[in-house]
């Protein structure tokens, strides 16, 4: 036999605030009926005292429960339902409420769920909208950071296939005095984006990468670039390119550091990669009006947060979910 109920006597507190049903019943603002006065029960027996409180409510609300045989038989009902350890009724099997509220299977899961299990929330409702809808919601918010008086970071989320790319470059065309970085998270979609944006005619360079021509570069090269990068020491990179190319020709090397050159004074917009933004100069980036970061960065790129720390207070940061 057991000496304790499942849950202490603290969980009718939760079921209060938490269930519009038992918060009815509590403060007696309307006569429950029978099938909602049982789910109640069901719920109530497994909680320390919950019996008795049931029991209280029925007599303090003379006005609603003032049948004292009624009260008698639910007295014995709650005990033979204790006894045979009824289990607590599903909301949507009695509450008028279910639909409207977010809830577990009932009442006591919907208010303490037990360490270590998952229920699915029920009474939640999905929205849906046209394409067309989704993509002009995308552009308006993206818009309305862009003109923003305040420099901070603003987050968009918006669902994969939305438009987001589209809504930016939208943006570059209709502003083209405005300077942007726009920072995606591989190379792939970098290269993407950048031709896009030249079909738009839009004032655009791309940032290069040596990951682009590893295949190009002497294996013997490339492995100790990679041994610099592993060993966080990105920084002596492009001096060893440097001193690499007074010793040997390697026209894939040379035609990278001209790019690089060339955006050193580059005045129009760029398009780069997270891991690129991450270690661009906090001068260079100042010279930028915004800065739109295509999807996370922050889980993929955890290892430049360091740099992020130094400009998160100077530009708009827009963030793709």
């Amino acid at each position: 036999m057991k000496n304790h109920k499942p849950l202490r006597a603290g969980v009718l507190q939760d079921m209060f605030t938490k269930c519009r049903l038992f918060h009815d019943f509590s403060t007696g603002i309307r006569k429950l009926p029978h099938d909602e006065l049982f789910g109640i029960a069901t719920n109530l027996i497994h909680i320390e005292t919950g019996t008795k409180y049931f029991m209280e409510k029925r007599l303090e609300y003379q006005d609603l429960y003032a049948d004292d045989n009624k009260n008698r038989k639910w007295k014995a009902h709650l005990s033979y339902m204790a006894q045979h350890d009824y289990a607590p009724e599903s909301c949507d099997k009695y509450c008028p409420y279910y639909r409207e509220c977010r809830h577990c299977r009932n009442i006591l899961s919907t208010v303490h769920l037990k360490r270590g299990m998952m229920e699915k929330i029920t009474g939640y409702h999905e929205e849906f909208s046209t394409i067309e809808k989704m993509q002009e919601d995308i552009y308006r918010s993206i818009h309305r950071a862009f003109c923003a008086n305040e420099k901070k970071f603003y987050v968009i989320k918006a669902q994969t296939g939305g438009g987001k790319s589209h809504s930016y470059l939208k943006l570059m065309e209709e502003y083209p005095e405005a300077r942007f970085i726009i920072a995606a998270p591989t190379n792939l979609l970098k290269r993407e984006i950048y031709e896009k944006a030249k079909r738009q005619g839009i004032k655009v360079m791309v940032t290069p990468s040596l990951e682009e021509i590893k295949n190009e570069i002497p294996s013997g090269v490339w492995n100790y670039i990679q041994k610099m990068y592993k060993s966080g020491r990105h920084y002596l990179v492009h001096p060893y390119i440097q001193k690499q190319l007074k010793k040997e020709d390697v026209p894939c090397l040379e035609k990278y550091m001209r790019k690089r050159d060339k955006l050193k004074t580059w005045k129009g917009c760029i398009v780069t990669t997270h891991r690129y933004l991450l270690n661009m100069d906090i001068d260079r980036l100042n010279e930028f009006d915004s800065i739109i970061i295509d999807e996370d960065i922050i889980f993929k790129s955890i290892w430049g947060l360091h740099t992020m720390r130094n400009f998160y207070i100077s530009w708009q940061l827009f963030q793709w979910g």
